[in-house]
């Protein structure tokens, strides 16, 4: 019989992921059935937060995907620990990395219909594919670095990541708003070197592209196992003041722009989530 010590469950990460599961597994389409029970449900505010936005702004279904690969991220510090102590080498911790990351994405593309044999038509993005290749460089990142270049790293693909979408425009769209679908550099990126059908505008945008992903690689990777529970607090919380100011300002220099008079409080509350993800990382 197994120590109930060594089986012990990080029972908050596991609350964590059985909500989210929840909504993945289908919550979502029932409460937005339950709301339609009432007048005008079909309009209320509950029921338009369990569908994604068509682009701009968020909603809470919007939020699902991004907690699961922070669930995903988080996990694996206590996963690599285990694995040390059981002496697996880092070899062999590498090789489940890539073996993990590649399943995801053939389960992916299998999803996708690739026995119908549609190769013309068959698209090579998915979710699955996503989380592999974010779960799966995250993982080999903090692996390599210590907590300060793991946090320099992420800072650079963050910021890198804002300055790109935010200033520059899709080249095959002459003068077009690089924060539209149309003039978007995400979607010019994913038309150069993704490979398969993309499914958004034509053909012309993926949700789940390569270039797309970039950002989620930084979700986890920071962590920082050295500072204590207050002080970690405390940082995060200065980082979440500082990019509800900045997220002010880009809106105010910004203010003829209906997309960002549309998306101040999208800003606010993408940083406060942002908090949140960090403080559960603290305590857990």
């Amino acid at each position: 019989m197994k120590n109930a010590e060594t089986n012990k469950r990080l029972m908050s990460l596991d609350a964590l992921r059985g909500f989210d599961m929840l909504f993945i597994s289908g919550l979502s389409g029932l409460i937005m059935a339950i709301c339609k029970l009432f007048p005008n449900g079909s309009e209320c505010w509950l029921h338009n937060t369990m569908k994604h936005v068509k682009w701009d702004g968020i909603a809470h279904h919007d939020t699902i995907f991004p907690l699961f690969l922070f669930i995903a991220g988080v996990s694996f510090p206590f996963s690599y620990a285990k694995q040390q102590e059981n002496g697996l080498s880092r070899k062999s911790t590498y090789w489940k990395i890539i073996r993990r990351t590649l399943t995801l994405i053939i389960l992916g593309i299998i999803y996708n219909g690739f026995f119908k044999l549609d190769f013309e038509n068959l698209r090579i993005c998915s979710v699955l594919g996503r989380i592999g290749l974010a779960w799966g460089i995250a993982a080999i990142l903090f692996i390599n670095f210590k907590p300060a270049a793991r946090a320099i790293i992420s800072g650079v693909i963050l910021i890198g990541y804002w300055l790109v979408v935010c200033y520059i425009p899709a080249p095959d769209v002459p003068g077009g708003d690089p924060l539209t679908m149309q003039g978007s550099i995400v979607g010019w990126v994913d038309r150069m070197i993704t490979p398969g059908r993309l499914i958004y505008d034509g053909g012309r945008f993926d949700p789940e592209g390569l270039f797309r992903s970039l950002d989620d690689r930084a979700d986890d990777s920071s962590r920082d196992d050295h500072l204590g529970a207050g002080a970690k607090l405390l940082d995060h919380f200065a980082a979440f003041l500082l990019l509800a100011l900045l997220g002010t300002y880009h809106h105010e220099i910004h203010d003829g722009n209906d997309y960002h008079e549309h998306n101040q409080s999208a800003h606010h509350a993408a940083t406060l989530c942002c908090c949140i993800q960090k403080y559960h990382n603290t305590f857990i």
